[in-house]
């Protein structure tokens, strides 16, 4: 099914006076990456999107305090002691 298909949604979405974009790359993307993003190449996609116009960037993991676990390995950047 492709957006020709739902015609009511494409119409919501360019009716729209606004729209908030939320950016889940930083935190999904940890993730694909085996939570091996620096705090350096985060801060470098936040400042890209920011200048992009991005309302929300969400930087997080769902495995819990400094991201590390058996599956995925050490994480790369760990909280401030």
């Amino acid at each position: 099914m492709g957006y020709h298909d739902c015609p009511s949604l494409i119409g919501i979405l360019f009716s729209c006076k606004s729209l908030t974009i939320h950016d889940s790359t930083l935190r999904d993307g940890q993730h694909a990456v085996r939570h091996q993003l620096t705090l350096e190449k985060m801060c470098v996609y936040a400042e890209a999107a920011n200048a992009a116009g991005i309302a929300v960037v969400e930087v997080g993991h769902g495995n819990g305090l400094s991201a590390s676990s058996l599956q995925v390995g050490i994480a790369q950047q760990r909280p401030p002691s």
